[in-house]
């Protein structure tokens, strides 16, 4: 391999960032720099210092044996790229492939970085994953076996330890898991020195349930880095009496929404240690938003950006002419070497339903070109995000230079204020300036990104707020995000626990831990610190329900449900752990009791496809619903509206009896119409009957019933069928697994999507 010299771009292709909004007292200091640092540049297939057959090679080294049915055509090389601030620029090279193998499709994608080809990501998709499905081949405990061995194969270093916090997606949600996706599991390592772990250091493996390695990503440490020594830093109760004695918690809106349907609703919360988010464990300096400090921070007063709404009412319309003409002038560059192009301007609607006008521009210049938008709010002109590429793009041109820090904090702010009040004046009167200094400072490329929290009755509300950056070279507008949402309702203040009997919890369930942190504002980006985090309840980055007083947390994870019975006990089990079987009351909970025509047909359609909650946004009038009594606001208006869909119902009855009790024969109808099979089955002369109690079937069942026992769907006792018999929970669940195998294989690359 060739050495690497310095590689200039010849294309390249931009992420448009957004202001960052930090958790107050739990700062993520990484978070803004690392999205400003995974800006990826492509280098032209020219530059290449990687032949294609090296990286085959490689990856057939990895996986000996595995991949031998691939030929080298089979691969595609992607042209290496490397980050735009990688100091040491190095490239990182993937290849993908994509194969019928034996009627099935295969796919995959890995990516290798530097000189000696690491392995940084790996994607596979095989063309068996229905044998992933439940029962798993494997249990979660020879997965992570599994997992494991794989590190070491690709020689990850023995400092990985298996971090049993992680959140798997399917756990933070009310989303189901369908019985038509394999069983994966999940598992993510958190690299340690000298038994601390290394916050920023992870690796996340995916193994299917028939034990295939699916997926693999690792976080790349930084080139050059440095951590603290460990030989005197405080006793771990030292730091929690600390802790304990400057413990301040502050009340506070939490925003959260659906990400499906675009609805918002706040909680209100009790947050710990509002102005800090750690201690040095050796100086036992408090970690703040802006690096050390000395002292314990005390909390800034509020300062609202206006007291009442400003006066909009000359403005006039905002027009697609105007947002244009704005665009132009505040994207203008001087250069003779840049030219500006608007590509497009359109209207459309947000993830938070808002009317926005998207500028779509293009700076070009004689490698290429950086794109990206500008956002308008159609109602009030507001400028809701932008983000100033053109530094990267001079950069491009002239290299990386030093960025002089001419403006201090304050003076920074001064500016971040006017450019809210010029850009966003409609929002100002929700607003209040920035609480605890909430600033970060940008090294690379010399820019302060300041946090403007919303405030609703003098309380902050976590998740609102507008985000602005200023250059700290010459005071110029960077950025602007507004992420404003409209709620109808707040939870009442009057409602919450007292702040003594909060602070009493926060105070008993107060522990500590130790890990490496690096980022932090002020100091060397490369140098891992020593930090003590508060830990509550067992759970960093935790904070308390106002009102129920529950324990809340970024990191929750759901402790499995857990219920015996004498044949059904694994299946059920597993439709209530991925969210197809929803119970009122676990502990009263019977699988023995009669199932309903509602609560059957929810596990059907969901051990198809996802159901979403909340599907639908805003208002439900207009949207046309089958049956009288499922309207859009009913519980089971997505599954019912699906089956009618998939033709499971008969969409002609003015009513769907979602109490009335499912019989066995009825269950056979359903299963048979989900699986396509209905006009076979409704030709009842072509079928014998084998069953006993033949005579009890309804007579335009009979085809669906004895279609049903064929294929293995729902079975027979002593030859009888039992029609007329009421299905159980627990009989739902065994046969649900049945059925969705049944479905995957009748339609392979069907998705059952409403």
């Amino acid at each position: 391999m060739r050495q690497v010299k310095k590689v200039t771009m010849a294309t390249a292709c931009l992420v448009a960032l957004t202001g960052v909004f930090a958790t107050s007292g739990q700062a993520n200091f990484t978070t803004l720099e690392e999205q400003q640092r995974n800006i990826p540049i492509e280098i032209s297939s020219s530059q290449t210092i990687v032949e294609k057959s090296e990286l085959i090679k490689r990856f057939k080294e990895l996986f000996p044996g595995k991949f031998d049915y691939l030929n080298n055509s089979d691969f595609y090389m992607h042209n290496g790229y490397r980050y735009y601030d990688d100091e040491d620029e190095t490239i990182r090279y993937s290849l993908s492939f994509h194969k019928e193998v034996k009627g099935q499709m295969i796919s995959g994608d890995i990516g290798f970085i530097g000189e000696d080809l690491k392995v940084e990501h790996f994607y596979y998709s095989p063309g068996n994953e229905a044998e992933a499905s439940f029962p798993p081949k494997v249990s979660e405990e020879e997965a992570q076996k599994i997992a494991k061995e794989f590190l070491t194969n690709l020689n990850v270093d023995d400092n990985y330890r298996l971090d049993d916090t992680y959140q798997d997606y399917y756990y933070d949600s009310d989303i189901n898991r369908p019985l038509t996706e394999p069983v994966r599991y999940n598992f993510s390592f958190v690299k340690e020195k000298d038994g601390v772990a290394i916050s920023d250091q992870r690796i996340q493996v995916t193994i299917l349930g028939n034990g295939e390695v699916t997926q693999f990503h690792t976080q790349q440490p930084p080139k050059k880095q440095t951590f603290d020594k460990l030989d005197n830093i405080v006793e771990k109760a030292e730091i929690s009496k600390k802790f304990k004695e400057n413990l301040s918690i502050d009340l506070q809106y939490q925003v959260e929404y659906e990400p499906y349907s675009g609805e918002a609703y706040a909680n209100l919360v009790y947050v710990p240690f509002n102005t800090i988010s750690g201690i040095h464990a050796e100086n036992q300096k408090w970690l703040t938003y802006n690096g050390f400090k000395d002292v314990f921070p005390k909390q800034t007063d509020i300062k609202m950006l206006a007291d009442k709404p400003v006066d909009l009412s000359n403005k006039g319309e905002f027009t697609v002419e105007k947002a244009r003409e704005i665009a132009e002038d505040i994207l203008a560059t001087n250069s003779n070497d840049i030219k500006l192009r608007i590509e497009s301007v359109d209207l459309r609607e947000d993830h938070l339903g808002r009317e926005v006008i998207s500028v779509h521009y293009m700076y070009e210049y004689r490698n290429g070109g950086y794109g990206t938008t500008l956002e308008f709010n159609k109602e009030t002109g507001d400028m809701i995000n932008y983000h100033n590429i053109l530094r990267s793009v001079m950069n491009d041109l002239e290299g990386n230079k030093n960025i002089a820090n001419n403006y201090s904090y304050q003076q920074a702010l001064t500016k971040a204020t006017e450019y809210v009040k010029k850009y966003v004046p409609s929002y100002l009167h929700y607003y209040s300036m920035p609480v605890n200094e909430q600033a970060y400072y940008n090294n690379y490329n010399g820019e302060y990104q300041f946090t403007f929290p919303r405030v609703k009755d003098g309380i902050i509300v976590m998740g609102d707020q507008i985000s602005v950056g200023v250059s700290a070279e010459d005071g110029s507008f960077t950025s602007i995000n507004v992420n404003h949402f409209e709620l109808d309702t707040w939870p009442s203040v009057d409602d919450v626990l007292s702040e003594e009997d909060a602070l009493e919890m926060f105070s008993t369930n107060l522990d500590t831990s130790l890990r490496y942190e690096r980022g932090i504002q002020n100091e060397d980006e490369h140098h891992y610190f020593s930090i003590y985090l508060p830990v509550f309840n067992e759970k960093e980055m935790n904070f308390l329900n106002a009102i129920t007083g529950e324990w809340r947390s970024e990191q929750e994870k759901e402790e499995p449900i857990f219920l015996s019975h004498p044949w059904a006990e694994k299946e059920i089990n597993y439709l209530l752990n991925s969210k197809i079987l929803k119970v009122d009351d676990i502990t009263t909970f019977d699988a023995n009791e009669k199932i309903s025509k509602g609560k059957a047909l929810e596990v059907m359609i969901k051990s198809l496809t996802r159901m979403y909650p909340d599907y639908y946004r805003g208002d439900t009038e207009n949207i046309n619903h089958t049956f009288e009594n499922i309207e859009p606001d009913h519980p089971l208006f997505q599954v019912v509206e699906q089956a009618v869909n998939m033709g499971i119902l008969d969409k002609e009855k003015t009513t769907f009896p979602e109490e009335e009790m499912l019989t066995r024969e009825e269950l056979a109808v359903w299963y048979i119409r989900a699986l396509g099979l209905e006009e076979a089955a409704k030709r009842n002369h072509i079928f014998k009957v084998p069953f006993k109690d033949s005579s009890q079937i309804t007579d335009q069942y009979r085809g669906y019933v004895v279609l049903a026992e064929e294929l293995g769907l729902l079975t027979t006792s002593n030859d009888r069928f039992n029609p007329t018999q009421k299905i159980t929970y627990a009989q739902i669940a065994v046969s649900s697994f049945r059925f969705a195998r049944k479905a995957s294989e009748q339609r392979p690359y069907h998705r059952y999507y409403y």
